[in-house]
Formats: C-alpha cells, structure tokens, sequence
C-alpha cells in the first residue's frame, strides 16, 4: 500500500484484550523497503497520541525457523505500546505519512509480549 504525503489510513483488526498488569506491551511493526528514507511516520493505536520514536530492525517480529530476519531488500520498524490500550474487539492502527514523498508499506504485523 502506498500512502502519499500529509495521508494517514486506518487499519482496523479484532483483537483480545489482555490484563494491564502482566508486564505486556503491544508491538506494532511497520515493514517498508529497505533504503527508503522518512521524515515522519507517526503511527496511533486506538486513539492515542501518535508516536514517532520507533526502533529500525532487520529481524521479523514472528522469527519462523531458519527464516529470522527480513530479506535485504525490507526494513522493520517497531512502535511500542502499552498493553492497556488493546481493546477487546475491534482495534485500530492509524499510520500517518508526515513526510514529503510518498511511502509504500509492505507489511503491518503486531505482536503481544514481554515488555523490553
């Protein structure tokens, strides 16, 4: 999906909510091509405040066997949430394009677990 410059797209997605006193966090990691350069990416969960702190990663958030890490030509970046936000039901990741060139996303996957 490519998202122009000043654009935001909601994705919405059933989840489970989890109690907030199980040391959790949600992990929202956005996937692009791996060169690709950003101003700002801010990305939202429910509402909240967008966040731009995001970690770069070259590793795949569910590693599958031999298959860890993402191929060369992609790049992850992890948001991290805190678990109390995570509705049961119906959930949804805003991401918001800040920059001035058009970016294409590759992937979206979320993962629930141990707070870092």
């Amino acid at each position: 999906m490519t998202l122009d410059p000043a654009r935001s797209h909601p994705f919405r997605l059933p989840m489970a909510a989890e109690p907030a006193d199980t040391g959790l966090e949600l992990v929202i990691q956005i996937v692009l091509k791996a060169g690709v350069t950003f101003t700002a990416l801010p990305v939202s969960f429910n509402g909240c405040w967008p966040r731009l702190e995001h970690a770069a990663t070259d590793r795949l958030l569910f590693p599958c066997g031999s298959l860890t890490h993402h191929t060369p030509e992609h790049r992850g970046y992890d948001f991290r949430f805190p678990i109390a936000l995570v509705r049961e039901g119906w959930n949804e990741v805003v991401v918001e394009n800040g920059g001035a060139h058009p970016v294409t996303i590759a992937s979206i996957d979320l993962a629930i677990r141990p707070a870092v």
